[in-house]
């Protein structure tokens, strides 16, 4: 019997041995990601019925996988290389991993998930029950400490739990019983795990009878769904398809998916962090880096600061290899400085949120919220915005989606972090700011209370706290077990963790050699012991000022200057043949000198340059004077003591632009305004000592000033020498030098340098011309078609437009073309007025819809394209019932606004057209010149601005700009003979009559502009006759009241006479429009007509005066003597005689009120000349529209002079002829 049983084991037994034998050693590859896994070759184990499953099945599409119903066997089958890896709940695998050495986790999350309680539809009573238990089980510490218990302890147990002596009810539990170490049997029969411990603690919570079932996991679900069960506790993931099918509680226990595979197969990377064993690391006072730090790097030489900037000052000086800061931070910092980068491994990956006192229920109401947060994605956007990279001044968001909020849920004390950005700082005026802060205050919008921010230290918030200065306290504080001994946590609202940031290490290549190179340098600056000592084979040549030695870089005396990033990247800015190298040769740091010896002023300095580094005005000092383009310098209005004060003497260098210069007369620049504030805090007035900096230490030592700032380097020979402040600035060594010498080829914008370039009047054009085109000579114009013209007879070597309508320019101009680089990229919207916000926030959210369903695309491609027959004038919506929509536009800025077949067609004008559409609005369109378009819309005349409008600060300072409706380029428009330098050809006569028949038929013709004219002559003949007609009638009044005896009538006639002549015609129609009749809804040419009358009256009020001074007295007195009467005397002695007087320069002014007209394009009225504007943004020919409009100008005026000719010798005697009445005259 024993044989028989032994036979069968035998052979298997030598059969596996054979097959052992033959089998060779396979060595399975390393495994360095999660996508690597998705390969054919790779096998992956999924757990059946599990969210996991589904997850495994979409990422890992390419491999094979295995399904699984029990965790142990997945395991086994992981450890045995059956499987290369397994999917499944992280808290899980992290208890696996650590009772398992040979089995690791892979770094990486494959997905977020939800682990909660599952409820049946028949007990959804439960619901708020279960989630009030589980707020406060996190709130109380509970499930940390069950956390540390089951999932990373190392021999857990299950504590004694009370039972409900008298319970209100039963709840029917369904867990699976199977997974360690959430549900599982001990060797005793009885259930242990954090499911376990949770349903115990849950039961208590309730009042309630438990009554436990375990089974397989693919079973619980549909033991729910026949109503055996009430809830489901069993690691069940929250996802669409069960929210089917029953409700889901909050997470009770934080978790993800990720992979356990076995150790051996991950890939061997040697930590980065290794290189820092023995180096000197800078971390944040208060903070527990260091503990963290000394975990995972040996010999760690820890240096402690108060704020951040002075750790990366510190970075930057080389004073420590290595700044330990919170992630986000790091990932900001490394984003705008490129000098710096993360260590991409981590010290420790934690948990940030917000510390209240023990025990109080805020804990729990606050956990509320974030959870709440977290679920909506609300916590996604505030970390989009947040930790975006970009420079700009980031705010708080204005919180006003509960109309319920009255604030008497009491006040929210919150204390924060100054200086830790993105996640808790002081920004402009003192206001909070961050991430953290944010969250804070969208808690207490949530609890209906006062939020009330307070910065300070991050060393002092648990002190704070604990006093009970404050409620609640954040700032990128990480959750540890050593501060849940004092405080409670809210929930974790991020999962950063604390990296390391480093200096970027120098590109390969190595330094730069300098052997045989000419280097001018700054006698006695950093500069020269560099080359001394770095450079021995260089040929340095030293030189008292920068200015010299760039001038003999620019002359080819030098090859490079070696001299400070800040003094150098200036040079740059002005000169662009001359370019910076990317190396930086040194990390050097400016600092204020002080004598030896002089204690008290060096710790007062001290003091100062600590206060303004946390408050950040440091950081302001770089914003406002390092320049990246010529934009103007903003002199500072700051304080100064008076006369009486102490005296502070100060040395300086005034030849470093922009650290510290002469700009209008008075020195100006970094240094200067920070020794200004410097000394306003320490009450004592400056006087500076402007010398050549190779003497301002000798002048220190001597005792002639108090102190030098002069963009001086903090170096260990000039220590020996005098004492220095604390390190105020980064300004590293670098090379400038010529760019032909390192084969660049310079930008076509020089060859506009010396050269004019045209500018639209309004337009953002001429802060690009002043920045990036500094050595080129703008000239303003009204008019685009204007600039084309001026480009096309050589007025201008070229102009600025944007890329649309400049590839229409040249498109219909042979002669011009369009420079390769462009000056910027830009967004287009329409402005709004600042309180315009409803209307704004309208438009934005039609702006949306026709992104998404492809209507803007569609508008692109039709405006931007080349089909000129799809480009069709729209047919404006005027049966809106919700108002009417007013529109100003330019109609000369083809391809966004202008006139089409005598229509306003366009870009802005079809997409407008369809938004008031939408919107159920009627569409109201006005066109005036590009200058006046904002002004229409400030003044209330308009709703909103369009016309190809580029976003900028200074715009938007004024008006409030839609989201961009369109992205594009500012380019240059420049001749063809700007390049090739030749002469135009001169045309024959055949050729330039064919061009005059072609610009008669483009101007007249073509679209039936004739129209656009002679609507345009109807508007100049209105308002001319209408304002000289009006303005007679109120120039005879004015003259009336003029003359008359009693002062309070002449004076104000004196004065309305005054000030009308002295105001341009222009000014006046523009005060009249926008701010007399800027919020009437009046016709323009109304205003235009008496803007013209009023400017008429006051110059025909002196005629007749002086008409009438100029008649005898003693005729009016004899009238009055015979018995006239006053009107009478007026009527037929006074006003036939001035007439005669009056007439010849009433001639004059009336032609001269008829060529001012032409002005009225300004406030959207198509005149004349308006009208030849247009026809020539179209056609960009000069001749036929000028001429023209110069042809019917004369005309009308020479018809207005023969009138008033005749009228002139009509009523003067000596002009008419004689005829006696009465008398027959015989031949």
């Amino acid at each position: 019997m024993i044989f028989r049983k032994c036979v069968p084991a035998g052979l298997i037994l030598v059969l596996l041995l054979v097959g052992c034998s033959r089998q060779e050693k396979k060595t399975l590859p390393e495994i360095a990601s999660a996508t690597q896994l998705n390969a054919p070759e790779y096998c992956i184990g999924l757990p059946t019925g599990a969210a996991a499953m589904s997850v495994g099945e979409s990422f890992f599409a390419k491999a094979k996988k295995i399904y699984v119903n029990s965790h142990s066997d997945a395991y086994v089958a992981v450890s045995s290389g059956k499987i290369d890896a397994y999917l499944y709940d992280r808290h899980c695998l992290e208890h696996i991993v650590k009772k398992h050495p040979e089995l690791a986790l892979l770094p990486e999350k494959i997905a977020d998930e939800n682990i909660v309680v599952g409820i049946t539809p028949s007990r959804a009573e439960l619901l708020p029950r279960v989630n009030a238990f589980i707020d406060q089980y996190r709130a109380d510490g509970t499930y940390q400490a069950m956390y540390e218990r089951w999932i990373t302890g190392d021999n857990p147990a299950m504590p004694q739990l009370a039972v409900p002596p008298k319970p209100a009810l039963t709840i029917r539990v369904g867990t699976c019983g199977l997974e360690a170490p959430m549900s599982y049997y001990g060797s005793d029969g009885k259930l242990l795990g954090f499911d376990a411990e949770f349903i115990q603690r849950l039961g208590l919570a309730l009042n309630a009878r438990v009554e436990i079932t375990a089974m397989t996991y693919d079973a619980l679900i549909p033991a729910a769904e026949s109503g055996k069960l009430d809830l489901l506790i069993a690691s069940l993931n929250d996802t669409p398809e069960r929210r089917k099918f029953m409700l889901l509680s909050q997470p009770y226990i934080d978790s993800a998916i990720c992979l356990v595979l076995k150790k051996d197969r991950l890939e061997k990377a040697k930590s980065e962090l290794d290189a820092f064993s023995g180096q000197a690391i800078a971390s944040l006072a208060g903070t527990v880096f260091d503990l963290h730090i000394d975990r995972r790097i040996s010999n760690v030489k820890h240096q402690y600061f108060n704020d951040l900037n002075s750790m990366l000052l510190a970075l930057r000086s080389g004073k420590v290899a290595a700044v330990g800061v919170d992630e986000p931070v790091g990932r900001l910092m490394a984003a705008r400085f490129p000098e710096f980068e993360m260590v991409p491994e981590a010290i420790c990956v934690d948990q940030y949120g917000f510390a209240i006192c023990k025990g109080n229920p805020l804990t729990a109401k606050a956990s509320s919220v974030v959870r709440k947060l977290k679920t909506d994605g609300t916590l996604q956007e505030m970390q989009q915005r947040w930790f975006s990279a970009g420079k700009e001044e980031k705010s708080l968001p204005v919180l006003s989606y509960r109309p319920d909020f009255d604030g008497s849920g009491g006040v929210l004390r919150f204390h924060h972090d100054n200086v830790n950005v993105p996640m808790s700082y002081v920004g402009q005026d003192n206001i909070s700011l961050g991430f953290d802060v944010e969250l804070a205050a969208r808690i207490a919008y949530e609890l209906n209370m006062v939020f009330k921010p307070t910065p300070c230290g991050f060393s002092s918030l648990l002190e704070t706290l604990m006093v009970g200065k404050t409620d609640m306290v954040g700032g990128a504080m990480s959750i540890t077990p050593e501060r849940q001994h004092t405080v409670d946590f809210t929930d974790g609202y991020y999962t950063g963790g604390i990296y390391l940031l480093r200096r970027k290490e120098p590109a390969a290549g190595g330094e730069i050699s300098l052997a045989g190179k000419r280097v001018g340098v700054l006698t006695g600056s950093v500069g020269e012991l560099y080359i001394e000592r770095s450079q021995p084979a260089a040929l340095p040549s030293s030189f008292d000022t920068f200015s010299d030695a760039v001038s003999a870089l620019r002359s080819g005396k030098l090859e490079y200057v070696l001299g400070s990033y800040t003094s150098m990247l200036n040079y740059t800015l002005h000169d662009q043949a001359l370019m910076l190298l990317p190396d930086k040769l040194s990390t050097d740091a400016n600092a204020i000198a002080v004598k030896k010896g002089n204690r008290q002023l060096l710790e007062k300095l001290n003091g100062v340059l600590e206060n303004f580094r946390r408050q950040g005005l440091l950081q302001q000092l770089e914003k406002r004077w390092l320049r990246s383009s010529l934009t103007p310098y903003e002199i500072p209005d700051l304080p100064a003591r008076g006369a009486d004060a102490p005296l502070l003497r100060v040395g300086i260098a005034a030849d470093r632009e922009p650290i510290c210069f002469l700009y209008e007369g008075r020195f100006a620049g970094l240094d200067w305004e920070l020794i200004e504030r410097i000394a306003y805090e320490l009450g004592m007035r400056v006087e500076y000592q402007n010398m050549k900096f190779s003497g301002l230490l000798a002048a220190l030592q001597s005792g002639k000033v108090d102190l030098v700032i002069a963009n001086m380097t903090h170096t260990a020979e000039r220590a020996q020498k005098v004492d220095f402040t604390l390190d105020y600035f980064c300004n590293p060594q670098t090379l400038l030098t010529r760019k032909e010498l390192h084969g660049q080829e310079q930008s076509d914008w020089d060859l506009l340098t010396g050269k004019k370039i045209g500018v639209l009047t309004g337009s953002v054009f001429d802060q690009l011309q002043q920045t990036l085109l500094p050595d080129t000579i703008p000239e303003y114009y009204d008019s685009y078609p204007d600039m084309v013209l001026a480009v096309q007879t050589g007025k201008l070597a070229g102009l600025i437009v944007d890329d649309p309508l400049g590839r229409v320019t040249v498109a219909r101009q042979p002669g011009l073309h369009i420079l390769k680089k462009p000056l910027a990229d830009t967004d287009y919207a329409f402005a709004f007025a600042k309180q315009n916000t409803e209307l704004c926030a309208k438009i934005n959210r039609v702006l949306q819809e026709m992104k998404q369903d492809g209507t803007w695309k569609r508008l692109e491609e039709i405006w931007f394209g080349g089909d000129d027959k799809a480009k069709a004038p729209p047919e404006l919506f005027q049966s809106g019932t919700q108002g009417v929509l007013r529109v100003v536009v330019e109609p000369t800025m083809e391809p966004f606004s202008y006139l089409k077949d005598g229509k306003l067609a366009g870009y802005d004008l079809d997409m407008l057209n369809l938004i008031a559409q939408k919107l159920d609005l009627s569409l109201e369109v006005s066109a005036t010149s590009f200058s006046a378009i904002i002004p229409a819309v400030i003044s209330g005349k308009a709703d909103l601005a369009a016309s190809g409008l580029c976003v900028t600060a200074e715009r938007a300072q004024n008006v409030l700009f839609s989201d961009p409706n369109y992205q594009g380029k500012i380019v240059l428009v420049v001749s063809e003979q700007l390049q090739d330098g030749k002469p135009q050809s001169q045309s024959s006569v055949r050729v330039f009559l064919g061009k005059l028949r072609q610009s008669f038929h483009s101007t007249f013709l073509l679209e039936a502009r004739y129209k656009l004219v002679l609507k345009g002559l109807w508007v100049t003949i209105l308002v001319s006759l209408c304002a000289i007609l009006l303005g007679t009638l109120l120039g005879f009044l004015v003259c009336l009241l003029r003359r008359s005896q009693h002062k309070i009538a002449s004076i104000p006639a004196k004065v309305y006479i005054r000030c009308l002549q002295g105001t341009p015609i222009l000014v006046l129609l523009m005060l009249m429009y926008y701010v007399v009749f800027g919020h009437f809804d009046a016709n323009a040419i109304l205003i235009a007509i008496l803007s013209f009358a009023m400017n008429f009256a006051a110059y025909s009020a002196e005629m007749f005066r002086t008409g009438i001074a100029a008649l005898d007295h003693g005729q009016i007195e004899a009238a009055q003597a015979l018995g006239f009467q006053r009107l009478q005397v007026l009527r037929r002695i006074i006003l036939p005689q001035a007439a005669r007087h009056v007439l010849p320069v009433f001639k004059g002014e009336v032609i001269s009120t008829v060529k001012m007209t032409s002005v009225v394009g300004y406030i959207a009225i198509q005149d004349l000349t308006k009208v030849s504007d247009i026809i020539r943004s179209r056609t960009y020919e000069a001749f036929f529209p000028l001429i023209a409009t110069a042809l019917i100008y004369f005309t009308f005026s020479g018809l207005l002079t023969s009138l008033l000719s005749l009228l002139e010798r009509k009523i003067d005697p000596a002009q008419r002829k004689r005829v006696l009445r009465g008398v027959e005259v015989k031949a």
